[in-house]
């Protein structure tokens, strides 16, 4: 709801008799024709409230109902001022349904009169919304005939949907109410009954974010194409293949409809575009047959994780029919710049660190295979499969660390608890609360500063500043009770972390000290130039390296960057090393040593130990600010031998 629209319900609650449209445009500025507009778009809205609007013709508009409820829509009112009502963020989203979705003709000044504020806050608003359509090359453009955006179709759609995603999770706003203040009712309605009636068949067991991106799409698609925008013609066809003639047939019948019912014209290009809509987001019935391209690819992904992770995924029937599904569509996705936001990729990339780097390295290929350029949330989304794969086939164990004296207490526990159980482990922090209430049927390992008698789960008590002793009982109980019969191979109890493979690969020409960088940029072209002047990487491994970097940030919260690439762009293996005398902003994180593991697809199957190696080097800040204060190479290397 508007500024407009909320002065309109308030002057309406006031005037108890009929008055002409005239009366409220001169109140509120505007003409009577917009007054009879806004009339319209409230009649819903006010009829939740047991209210109705009433023309009354040669006397004028009045709003009828009892006090109570005129009392009751007016409290509505000042919450939503109160709440986000002149918000800026919702001002710039009511600018881009104005310009983008709506596409008014307006100025300047009628945005200062609606929303009330000066045009200098209308310029910083725009601004800001053009900083991010940037990023789809869309610009908006300002001049004496009003407000207007430019670019290519295909990218103005996906920047409109890339800002609706963005202004969610900032406000973390629900999508209904978002989708509602964005779009025409008509047309809300409409994708709401093609997804959830006519074809729910198709859509019933597919996850609510994938839903919630084609609802995006496809109003934003039908919104453009009722103001008469169509796609233009893509220089590739995809439809060539049989992956894409369900969902073309699919979005052939939606478009019947669509034009039937709201009076809508689609070119070839169009349907196409909502076809591949349908298809990336998973909108697809049964496949009776798959390319055998796609087939190859995911045979290879996961021969590939089988040889880093040591593990026979082959006998996960399960892993291999879901990539099946997954993979196709996810090269789709990425192909055609679809972006599927995974909730849970920052608890996963906190989570499963290492095994986010193993699967991101397992995918690679796929990059230069099918041109495309992977990025986080997709790589999420397939460790997703390979840790429910790795629970079954590898016995993982959940344990448990529950701290209640801060963040920085339960981390150290953590950080302590990593370096002597198995990497594969699942270990969490949690709560006392969330111990109550939850359930502790997967739970196998309960380690805690404070008293938990309330659970039957095995437990150990340490201090908040775990030591040595702590340790030991927690290998201790681990051993007798969670593993029962099975052996585990104990770390050695020295401090010094085992090597081998980074002792193997390291080059002491590749190890620079104490470097000063102004940027990332700057520090990686450093040490990719010292790699390609050593012929131990091809062209393309700079690129790889980019990527990479613009897909998510390779840093850890520790203070360290590990930045690589894809390994067929490697053609000798290395580990280059660079700590800085001055922190460098990296992502969020500032960080002061970067290590760059470049090994080819001879050495794939020593990656995962070697990131392992790389990650209890550098999983405290400690280690990493003793690293950075060694200023020999000689000796730097000392911390790779025995």
């Amino acid at each position: 709801m508007i500024r407009r629209h909320i002065d309109l319900i308030q002057l309406l609650i006031q005037e108890n008799k009929c008055k002409p449209a005239s009366f409220f445009g001169e109140e509120l500025h505007v003409s009577s024709k917009t007054i009879y507009s806004d009339i319209h778009e409230l009649e819903v809205f006010i009829k939740h409230f047991g209210l109705e609007l009433t023309t009354v013709p040669g006397s004028g508009i009045r709003l009828e109902g009892a006090s109570e409820n005129k009392k009751e829509l007016l409290k509505f009112i000042h919450t939503a001022i109160k709440k986000d009502g002149y918000s800026k963020e919702m001002r710039r989203m009511m600018i881009v349904k104005k310009i983008f979705v709506d596409v008014q003709n307006i100025s300047l000044d009628e945005l200062s009169r609606e929303f009330i504020v000066s045009k200098t806050s209308l310029y910083n608003d725009i601004a800001i919304i053009e900083k991010m359509m940037n990023e789809e090359n869309v610009h908006i453009i300002i001049n004496h005939d009003g407000i207007e955006c430019k670019g290519r179709e295909s990218k103005i759609q996906r920047a409109i949907e890339k800002f609706i995603m963005y202004f969610n999770a900032e406000n973390k706003s629900s999508i209904n109410d978002t989708i509602e203040a964005m779009f025409d009712f008509k047309i809300v309605c409409m994708v709401d009954q093609l997804l959830f009636h006519e074809y729910s068949e198709l859509t019933e067991h597919v996850s609510d974010y994938y839903i919630d991106g084609l609802r995006l799409s496809m109003m934003i698609l039908l919104s453009r194409l009722d103001k008469g925008f169509h796609l233009e013609k893509e220089e590739e066809f995809l439809f060539n293949s049989l992956k894409f003639m369900e969902t073309f047939i699919v979005a052939n019948t939606m478009v019947e409809k669509v034009k039937r019912d709201l009076i809508i014209n689609f070119t070839n290009e169009d349907i196409e575009y909502l076809s591949q809509q349908l298809f990336a987001h998973r909108i697809t019935s049964k496949i009776k047959s798959v390319d055998p391209q796609y087939e190859k690819t995911v045979k290879t992904i996961i021969e590939r994780m089988e040889e880093m992770e040591k593990i026979d995924f082959s006998q996960d029937e399960r892993l291999y029919k879901s990539l099946l599904y997954h993979v196709p569509a996810m090269i789709v996705r990425l192909q055609k710049g679809v972006q599927v936001q995974n909730p849970l990729l920052p608890d996963i990339k906190n989570q499963y660190t290492k095994l986010f780097t193993v699967v991101w390295y397992a995918l690679s290929f796929i990059e230069s295979e099918y041109d495309l350029i992977l990025n986080d949330d997709e790589v999420s989304l397939v460790l997703i499969y390979f840790q429910l794969s790795l629970e079954k086939l590898a016995k993982v164990r959940n344990i448990i660390i529950v701290c209640p004296y801060g963040t920085s207490s339960s981390q150290l526990i953590m950080n302590k608890v990593k370096q002597f159980l198995p990497t594969r482990d699942h270990i969490e922090v949690s709560n006392i609360s969330k111990l109550k209430e939850g359930n502790l049927n997967n739970v196998d390992l309960i380690i805690t500063p404070v008293d938990v008698d309330f659970v039957n789960v095995p437990t150990v008590k340490v201090n908040p500043l775990i030591n040595d002793e702590d340790l030991i009982n927690i290998m201790s109980v681990y051993t007798n009770k969670v593993l029962k019969p099975e052996r585990l191979e104990l770390l050695s109890g020295s401090n010094k972390a085992e090597t081998p493979i980074i002792a193997k690969y390291i080059d002491p020409s590749l190890i620079k000290l104490d470097k000063t960088y102004s940027s990332k940029e700057e520090c990686l072209d450093s040490m990719i130039t010292e790699l390609e002047n050593n012929e131990f990487v091809d062209p393309l491994f700079r690129i790889s390296i980019f990527n990479r970097e613009k897909m998510g940030s390779t840093s850890l919260e520790t203070g360290v960057a590990l930045p690589h690439a894809d390994p067929d762009k490697v053609n000798i293996p290395s580990i280059s090393i660079t700590t800085l005398k001055k922190p460098i902003k990296w992502g969020d994180v500032n960080i002061s040593l970067v290590i760059m593991v470049a090994l080819s697809e001879q050495e794939i199957d020593q990656f995962s130990t070697a990131i392992s190696e790389v990650y209890k080097l550098v999983d405290r800040k400690e280690k990493v600010n003793e690293i950075v204060s060694i200023k020999s190479v000689a000796d730097f290397m000392k911390l790779f031998q025995k």
